[in-house]
Formats: structure tokens, C-alpha cells, sequence
């Protein structure tokens, strides 16, 4: 039963789609999913790629003391309404901080 529970659970959450992508990708709502999908120049090479929807220009930071703040960051953002997708790839450093390698930025529909 706990193993039902836990396949469930990580299905309904960013971490499941980072196992059906294959690599680690956060992105939080189903525009932003689909975008991840759609990525291209992405390496999967001990990147993290991020997409998150928001009115800022740069919404995510260059640096993070864990993958786990950088979430916590997109996930913050507005994601379902943001005028604005961010596809970032972060790298992952020696002491599981992870930094920004390259960002763009394109109007949603």
C-alpha cells in the first residue's frame, strides 16, 4: 500500500514528471510542463531544467544553495498567469548548490 501511495504521489507532482522527462526538470503547472516538453537545447547532463511563468524579467536567481530552494523559487512564481515563460538550465555543483548556465524568455499565448 505505501508503494501505491508513493507512485501516486509522485505522479501528481513535479518530481513524477521529472521521471517520465527522463532528467530533472521543474516545472509546476501544465503550460509550463508542456513547454518543458518542447525543449530542445536542453542537455540533461547534470543540468536542471527550469520553466516557470511570471511578469519579471529575470524571476529566478543565478545561484541556489540547493535544488530544493530553486524549487521552492519556481514554484512561487506565477505559473498559470504569468505573461512571460522562463526555460532556464541550472547546473549542479560539488556541494549540491546549483547556478544558472543560461536562460530565455518568450511571451505566453
Amino acid at each position: 500500500m505505501k508503494k501505491l501511495i508513493l507512485i501516486v504521489a509522485l505522479l501528481s507532482s513535479s518530481i513524477g514528471f521529472q521521471a517520465a522527462y527522463g532528467a530533472t526538470v521543474i516545472a509546476h503547472s501544465l503550460s509550463t510542463r508542456q513547454v518543458a516538453r518542447s525543449e530542445r537545447s536542453f542537455s540533461r547532463n547534470n543540468e536542471i531544467l527550469v520553466v516557470c511563468r511570471s511578469n519579471l524579467n529575470y524571476p529566478l536567481d543565478r545561484t541556489y544553495s540547493s535544488i530544493d530552494a530553486l524549487d521552492r523559487d519556481a514554484e512561487s512564481q506565477l505559473n498559470i498567469t504569468g505573461s512571460y515563460f522562463h526555460v532556464y538550465s541550472f547546473s549542479i555543483n560539488g556541494d549540491g548548490s546549483v547556478t544558472q548556465k543560461r536562460n530565455k524568455k518568450f511571451k505566453a499565448n
